[in-house]
């Protein structure tokens, strides 16, 4: 859960966090995810290692 404490670069660092979580539970490369989503590799690597982003990326997976 967020709290009003909670700084952008740490809500960002969470969900990048949860995000990869989330894909190794579904038994996905980042390739796999990449390829299902449209995104490219590198913008999924980026997000998972750094939490950057587009939204418009975020809102296709």
């Amino acid at each position: 859960m967020y709290t009003i404490s909670s700084t952008p670069d740490s809500v960002i660092k969470e969900l990048a966090q949860l995000h990869k979580t989330l894909r190794k539970q579904l038994k996905l490369t980042q390739t796999e995810l990449a390829e299902r989503a449209g995104v490219s590799l590198g913008s999924l690597k980026r997000f998972e290692s750094i939490g950057l982003i587009y939204l418009e990326s975020v809102l296709r997976e």
